[in-house]
């Protein structure tokens, strides 16, 4: 298997595994199960919607691979203001889903399963982009920020 299969194996299976963990243990969050729902689904809905919004922007660069598809630095849309969108995405989508299900532990392996795995993945991909774009990069890293916007 190729590194770069193998660093996406593990991604996926990081996803499931907190998934799973928010279905093994639902009801564990200290609020009511229609709070739980409604806050849900709106945390849920806001990260698709970033989700769906970078899918349309990347079109065809979204391969899901860490080293770029095309030959230009993509930095504007919501690449204008974090380096990696898509990875804020998915967690907003995942912490949607583990308030809906109101899972503690699910919340919890986030970020002790899930965000380590965001981090290797997004550090690889940083590590691509500055070989394929060099000084292009470093520019473009001192005006934004990494995962967070505003923050980090």
């Amino acid at each position: 298997m190729r590194r770069e299969h193998f660093i996406g194996v593990i991604f996926v299976v990081a996803a499931l595994i907190v998934l799973g963990i928010m279905m093994l243990s639902p009801d564990s969050l200290p609020i009511s199960r229609s709070t739980g729902k409604a806050m849900g689904a709106i945390i849920f809905l806001l990260g698709m919607v970033v989700f769906l919004w970078i899918l349309v922007y990347l079109k065809d660069a979204f391969r899901g691979t860490v080293n770029p598809v095309r030959n230009q630095l993509i930095t504007t849309g919501p690449y204008h203001w974090i380096r990696h969108p898509l990875y804020l995405s998915m967690i907003i989508i995942l912490l949607g889903i583990g308030i809906a299900l109101r899972s503690l532990w699910g919340m919890v392996s986030i970020f002790v399963i899930f965000l380590p795995a965001v981090l290797f993945r997004a550090m690889l991909e940083e590590k691509a982009l500055h070989r394929m774009f060099g000084n292009t990069w470093t520019a473009y890293q001192q005006h934004t920020k990494f995962l967070i916007p505003f923050i980090w």
